[in-house]
Order: structure tokens, then sequence, then C-alpha cells
């Protein structure tokens, strides 16, 4: 397993699309791991 020397030195994004529209008309979640 690889160990990053800094936080946030590796992360790795993807997008959740095809949700319900909220109130505010936002559909898409954004996530991010580190």
């Amino acid at each position: 397993m690889f160990v990053p020397e800094w936080k946030w030195d590796s992360i790795a994004m993807d997008f959740v699309r095809g949700l319900p529209r909220t109130s505010k008309g936002h559909d898409v979640i954004w996530v991010v791991v580190d």
C-alpha cells in the first residue's frame, strides 16, 4: 500500500450524477477521498 508523505498528496475525485434536483437546483455530489 502506498503511503503519501503529506496529507492531500494523493487524492481521488468523482462526481455522483443523476440525483433528484434539490430546491436550489443541485443534482450532483462531488466526492473527494484522500
